[in-house]
């Protein structure tokens, strides 16, 4: 599924034009489609699937910044 209006690169612009500290985690089910270079803006990019600890230590190590 995607997300209805825009993607999931558009959202983290988004998010970021507004947040710039905030850290985001960008999780795609095709990887290929994704621009690399604005993904340099999210703290972490995970491919689905993922393994669940992976997530948590992301998230972790984010929650600690």
């Amino acid at each position: 599924f995607s997300m209805p209006g825009m993607s999931g690169l558009d959202l983290l612009d988004a998010v970021k034009a507004e947040y710039d500290d905030l850290p985001v985690l960008v999780m795609s089910g095709d990887g290929s489609k994704c621009d690399k270079s604005r993904l340099d803006r999210a703290a972490a990019f995970l491919a689905k699937p993922f393994v669940i600890d992976e997530m948590l230590k992301i998230i972790n190590d984010c929650l600690r910044k």
